[in-house]
This record gives C-alpha cells, structure tokens and sequence, in this order.
C-alpha cells in the first residue's frame, strides 16, 4: 500500500470532493457519447454535494450516503420512476470508483468506505413472437426500427448498439465486432456476433444512410438513447412493462426456448455459461433434463401398474 501512496497525497478530510469528481470525469468520460450513466451519477453526485455543503472527502461518512440514497430517491420518484435500488446501487459505485481512482493516482492517502444498496433481482420479462412482430410493426421511426432489429438479431445492450460504427461491421466474414477498435473489454463484454439473413439488409441500409458512421443515426446525428419512441411504439403495439433492455431477454430466451445451446446464447450475450445457465437456463427445453430422468429412475414407478385402490375387493 506505501508504494502506491506519493509524497503529495493529501487526508481525506483535506481534499476537496468536488473537484476530484470533476477530474475524474474528465478522465474516465473523455471521448465517450454523452448521457451515461456515470455521467449521470456524477451529476447527481455533484448536486447533492452542493445542496449539503459537503465539500471534502472525509464527509463522505455513511450517515451522508444515507442521505444522499434518501435524497436521490426521493428525486427519482418526482421524475416519475420507481426509485429502485439499481440506480442508486449505480451511482454508489460510481463515487467508490471515483475515491478509489484518486487513491491509485496517490492524491488520497485512503478512500472512505462507501456502502452497497442489495441489487434488485434481473428483470427477465420477454416478448414471445407475436408480440415481437406487433411492436416491431409499430416502430415508426427508421432508426427506431434498426435499433430494435439489432437489438433482437445479436443480444446486445442498447449501449453498445447505439456506439456500432459501420469499421466495427465486415460483411466479407458476416461478423459483427461490438468492441470498438482500440476499445478495452469490461465487466459487459462487448462479443463478436454472427449476422444473420434477417439482419444483414438492415445493416446495409443503414451503412448507406449514415452521415457519422453510427449505425443508429436520426437526422445525420447518432442516437443515444430511444427511451421516449420505444415507449411509443410500445404503447401503439399494446405492450405493458416493456423496456429496449427486453429484447435483449426476448432473444436470449426464445432461442433457448427454441433447443439452441446455452454455450452459443452465452457467446452471443457475453456472459460466461454459467452465467446465462443462471439468468435464462430456466427457458431451455432440457432444463434440469438430467436431474429429473435421475429422480425418475431412482424414484419412478410404473404407470400402468395397479395401485392398491384397483385391487379386488377379495384380496383387500
């Protein structure tokens, strides 16, 4: 730990909070589309900072993270979402990275500790195919139509959707490459996936289309987001509780549905075997396949053989 503490690291409770948030922005934002999520946090952050004068990192006690979870909740709910837990389990990793990205630079001598929230349960709600159909009829917009296409043809977050560049797509091997040259693999990986039929004049129209490179493009600028004319067209197909993050679960599920191998599904997600055995292992047709022959084998009777109600009245 002395090693990777310099001459000029500074106590927490003299280094200004504010501005190591902003130095850290700069750093770790630098060159990414705008409105992430930890762009987003680290507003928040700065926000309830300035409202409860709380200027060093020493002051980043649990009783102000309980404030701040309270606060931000309270926030959320006069948006007009939930206040789940996901979001603020987010933006409490986004101050931990922050606090401990200072402490690997040397400019903290320690980072404070800064609690977790419990993680809310994977939302697994699907569409099935006729569903899938209505709402994509329903996706008026052109862009709005290719993302949902993406999304449902390769299991994509919406995230790395939005950045697919044309040099990212090579039709000569039918692949599609979702980590962007010179990117670097994080804890959601970004695969290599296959393109299929369905998907490929999709791919080719919009190529042709794009004024920037992106993929998903609405009048000659990149979309980051397409919560508003997802919901749209959500609500023209009459579809309840539908997120874009859906069609990554409507794909993952239906396939397996389907008998396609977990190992394939894991590989077109990004996520390990067991992982995807965990999240979708469930909807596979052979799920448990094995445990139950066992059971039957080790505790099965025969069907027709007669129980004791159907033997004669004699013999009882």
């Amino acid at each position: 730990v002395q090693n990777r503490i310099s001459l000029g690291s500074t106590p927490p409770e003299q280094l200004d909070l504010s501005g190591l948030l902003t130095s850290y922005g700069e750093r770790t934002i630098r060159g990414k589309r705008r409105g992430t999520a930890e762009e987003t946090a680290l507003k928040h952050w700065t926000a309830f900072l300035a409202s409860h004068d709380i200027a060093t990192v020493a002051e980043v006690t649990r009783a102000a993270q309980e404030r701040y979870i309270e606060w931000r909740r309270q926030d959320l709910k006069a948006r007009g979402y939930t206040g789940s837990n996901g979001t603020l389990s987010r933006e409490l990793r986004v101050m931990r990275a922050a606090l401990n990205d200072a402490w690997r630079e040397g400019l903290l001598t320690h980072p404070p500790y800064v609690q977790s929230v419990p993680e809310p349960p994977p939302r697994q709600h699907f569409l099935f195919p006729e569903q899938t159909r209505r709402l994509i009829a329903a996706c008026k917009p052109t862009y709005l139509r290719r993302f949902v296409m993406i999304a449902l043809h390769t299991l994509q977050r919406p995230g790395a959707i939005f950045s697919l560049r044309a040099d990212q797509i090579d039709f000569g091997s039918n692949r599609i490459d979702f980590l962007p040259t010179g990117g670097i693999q994080t804890r959601k990986h970004r695969p290599v996936v296959p393109i299929t039929r369905t998907l490929r004049p999709v791919l080719e129209d919009a190529i042709s289309d794009s004024c920037t490179g992106h993929l998903i493009e609405h009048r000659g600028k990149p979309v980051s987001h397409v919560r508003r004319s997802f919901a749209a067209a959500c609500r023209l197909a009459g579809l309840d509780d539908v997120s874009p993050y859906t069609l990554r679960h409507t794909g993952s599920t239906l396939m397996l549905a389907s008998g396609v191998p977990i190992r394939q599904v894991a590989g077109m997600l990004g996520h390990s075997e067991q992982r995807t055995t965990e999240l979708y292992g469930k909807h596979h047709v052979d799920f448990l396949k094995e445990a139950t022959d066992a059971l039957d084998t080790l505790f099965g009777f025969d069907p027709d053989a007669p129980t004791t109600d159907d033997e004669p009245e004699d013999r009882r």
